[in-house]
């Protein structure tokens, strides 16, 4: 194909490189976020009374199990299928473990 044709397909798809580059930073942008938030939360619950906080690592391992698991489905590279199962273990643990510690 040259590179007009291939533009011209890019074009019908309705495929905007611009688009997609903002979607996956604006993705980025809100695990950070949650990230963060979480974070917050969690050193509040510390710093207040010493409470333990196992809910938001569970958010936050959910998050990236998630993520994880849709770029595996998408690139079909192991590596990510690797680390959202690690994620999804992680988040099982945290939800143990925040159940045991009510």
């Amino acid at each position: 194909m040259e590179k007009e044709e291939i533009l011209a397909k890019s074009r019908a798809e309705g495929r905007d490189e611009m688009e997609i580059s903002i979607n996956e930073k604006s993705s980025h942008i809100g695990a950070i976020t949650v990230v963060v938030v979480c974070l917050f939360f969690a050193a509040t619950k510390i710093l207040n009374n010493g409470e333990k906080f196992f809910e938001f690592p569970a958010i936050m391992f959910a998050y990236l199990s998630g993520m994880h698991f849709n770029n595996y489905l998408k690139l079909k590279k192991g590596i990510y299928l690797t680390t959202a199962f690690a994620f999804a273990f992680a988040f099982l643990c945290m939800t143990i473990l925040y159940f045991l510690n009510r």
